[in-house]
């Protein structure tokens, strides 16, 4: 007992010790809503610990102001030091276009760029329409293209569609119908539909990117359509029209 008592002192010491991190905040009592043992696991530096308490917090819902706040450090820390990528993606969607605050708009906008750099899709995507649109207080339409085109090398449909927009009305770089066709049938390839898919038909059914195929912009126009977009179901009709006319001439 009376080796134990100095050891166990020791560590009670040590764990009263342990540096508060930006997240930690007696107002949020974390350790009522997660257990004492992994606030102080990932006050140790624990990424597994931090991670599962940002989704319990996350689980909690929004409404606490200071266990929000926290939510959002313990988020922005792993995305910056990418020990968890998904806190990244969950970083965009949830405080930049979701519920969520975002407590430092330029420090998110630094980190989302930096996980883009380490080759995270959903990063690149959140990260350049953030800068497309101003939201993290920055606009930078050259700079977004080319956060876009990283993620579309990457597999991000979404990404692809964004390049494909920006070419053809000149958003950042010089018009190019044809390579915005090249994007808008990548974007299209990988399963984006809104964009993608539509757009592509779009340009076959005008010939913007010279080639115009009326019974492939009928085909893209219906999956569209069947994926819920309404503007592809309202062009569906038109293709047909084109279509027939054609026919009779």
């Amino acid at each position: 007992m009376r080796r134990f008592l100095p050891a166990l002192l020791a560590t009670t010491i040590l764990a009263g010790c342990l540096p508060k991190p930006a997240w930690y905040s007696p107002a949020a009592d974390l350790g009522a809503l997660a257990g004492g043992a992994l606030v102080r696991a990932c006050r140790a530096g624990e990424p597994v610990a931090c991670a599962e308490l940002a989704g319990q917090i996350a689980a909690a819902g929004p409404g606490d102001p200071a266990r929000e706040t926290a939510l959002y450090h313990l988020r922005i820390e792993a995305c910056e030091r990418g020990t968890d990528e998904t806190a990244c993606e969950r970083l965009g969607y949830d405080h930049v276009y979701g519920v969520w605050p975002n407590v430092a708009p330029l420090r998110t906008q630094a980190a989302l760029v930096a996980a883009c750099g380490r080759e995270v899709g959903a990063a690149c995507y959140l990260a350049g329409s953030s800068l497309d649109e101003g939201r993290l207080g920055l606009l930078d339409e050259v700079g977004s293209f080319d956060l876009f085109r990283k993620g579309c090398t990457l597999g991000q449909p979404k990404c692809c569609s964004w390049v494909g927009l920006k070419l053809e009305f000149g958003r950042g770089v010089p018009q190019n119908a044809t390579k915005a066709y090249a994007f808008y049938e990548q974007a299209c390839t990988l399963g984006e539909q809104e964009v993608g898919c539509f757009n592509q038909g779009l340009f076959l059914a005008r010939g913007t990117a010279g080639v115009e195929d009326l019974p492939r912009a009928l085909e893209l126009m219906r999956r569209a359509c069947d994926d819920g977009v309404e503007l592809a179901c309202e062009n569906v009709p038109v293709v047909l029209e084109m279509m027939a006319a054609g026919e009779g001439e």
